[in-house]
């Protein structure tokens, strides 16, 4: 299983929209950096109480929040299409003829989603680490600290990672209707878990680990002023004055109950995926084989003389630069104006808006590209 699962994740590794993706983390990571000098904020806490962005301890909060808040919008697009290239590279015949334990090959597919978001979550902490040296040189704090606001949010990664094998597995058929069903009731939850992050089902399903990193905020302005956070905002324009204290962030505060609950977590991650990979195997049963389509004839031309690429003229901007314009150019003219548009629609609307309406109804439009990232033909 073990081999599989390596198997998968390189077989996505060598792909150039693969390296697109983290090259797109690494750059999201950096421009999420808190800064109060810019016309758009990223995290803005209390500011009439507290100076915004001050010390170096609200970056790995801040760079965790956002991860948090992204993860159940884009992360779940990104590993969403897991068993596409096995369609592609005709594996599924085989694994079906095959009489070996089909769990394994459901919980091979399940450990590689884990470890491309898991990829994802350590090019952030290197990126805000960074930023960290860049914008504070000199200042530090303990690794405790730095690490422990991007440690909560694992057991949400597995979950996800689950649960994006479960939906592929649900619609392996490709009825357009269970996706959209299978996406609409994701999302649904994942609001219901902003309204009352404190519930116990919402803890134990928790897409996104943002209930604990809030709490790291709470306990720091409880320490710092005596009073929790009363305002949070991301994606903020707030252009009013600032507070005069300082908000020093802690680390997480471990405790029996949150141990338990991540614990739990994670064994509700691989329950989920062990019932995707019987359900995705009983889809591979049930669907109708179709015929191949057959390969137009080819006129034999000339062999052309070998010229291999040098090692030297390899660049890595030239070949994410062409694999942007490959993934851009892949799309509709209709598809690309109307993301265009709803980028420049979220960046002007207010801040109530952007957060529940805007940003997941671009998340929705966003999908199908998200979901070609790591997984595209080369």
């Amino acid at each position: 299983m073990l081999t599989m699962m390596v198997t998968s994740f390189k077989e996505r590794a060598r792909r150039s929209s693969f390296w697109l993706l983290m090259g797109a983390v690494v750059v999201l990571a950096v421009l999420a950096t808190p800064r109060f000098d810019t016309a758009m904020k990223v995290m803005v806490l209390a500011p009439n109480v507290y100076r915004q962005a001050d010390n170096p301890t609200w970056l790995p909060v801040c760079a965790a929040s956002i991860f948090g808040t992204f993860l159940p919008l884009f992360g779940f697009g990104v590993v969403a299409n897991a068993l596409q290239t096995d369609r592609e590279q005709g594996v599924w015949p085989w694994v079906e003829t095959t009489h070996f334990a089909r769990l394994r090959y459901g919980f091979a597919h399940f450990g590689a989603n884990c470890l491309i978001l898991l990829t994802m979550l350590l090019l952030t902490i290197l990126a805000t680490g960074a930023m960290m040296v860049l914008r504070f040189p000199g200042q530090g704090m303990p690794a405790a600290t730095f690490i422990s606001p991007f440690l909560v949010l694992i057991p949400s990664i597995i979950l996800l990672a689950s649960l994006a094998l479960l939906g592929e597995s649900v619609t392996a058929k490709r009825h357009n209707g269970l996706i959209a069903i299978y996406m609409f009731s994701l999302f649904y939850v994942f609001a219901l878990q902003l309204t009352d992050p404190t519930n116990f089902w919402n803890l134990l399903l928790n897409l996104s680990g943002n209930n604990y990193v809030q709490d790291v905020i709470d306990q720091s302005s409880i320490q710092a002023t005596g009073h929790p956070i009363t305002s949070m905002q991301l994606l903020s324009n707030y252009r009013g004055p600032q507070g005069t204290h300082t908000l020093v962030m802690t680390g997480v505060h471990w405790t029996r109950g949150m141990l338990l609950m991540m614990l739990g977590e994670i064994m509700v991650a691989l329950a989920i995926a062990g019932v995707a990979a019987l359900l995705m195997h009983r889809a591979r049963r049930w669907r109708k084989v179709r015929q191949a389509p057959k390969q137009p004839a080819t006129i034999e031309t000339a062999a052309v003389h070998f010229s291999p690429v040098a090692a030297n003229r390899f660049s890595w901007p030239a070949l994410l630069r062409s694999e942007t314009g490959r993934q851009w150019r892949g799309r509709s003219r209709l598809y690309r104006l109307a993301l265009l548009a709803g980028w420049l629609v979220v960046w002007v609307m207010p801040d109530t808006a952007r957060q529940q309406a805007g940003l997941p109804l671009l998340w929705l439009l966003s999908l199908p590209w998200l979901s070609d990232l790591g997984t595209a033909p080369p």
